[in-house]
């Protein structure tokens, strides 16, 4: 099975989304964690499963937000 390793810090928030897009839209199992959350709302160094990417846009096509649903394989 093929993989690939993103570094965020590498990329800039509108190709790592694309990047993710597109191995989504390809079916790639993928996973990802975070080293450090201010806010806590994600666990330091804890495994999350990423799920979907999704970029929402209104009826004119006009970019809204841009979505990563993840889980949390341990809840």
């Amino acid at each position: 099975m093929p993989t690939k390793t993103l570094k965020h810090s590498s990329y800039d928030e509108t190709t790592l989304f694309n990047m993710l897009a597109e191995l989504d839209a390809k079916s790639y199992v993928m996973t990802a964690t975070n080293y450090y959350s201010e806010d806590y709302t994600l666990i330091p160094g804890h495994a999350y499963t990423l799920i979907g990417v999704k970029d929402l846009k209104s009826s004119t096509g006009a970019q809204i937000e841009r979505l990563v649903k993840i889980r949390n394989p341990w809840g």
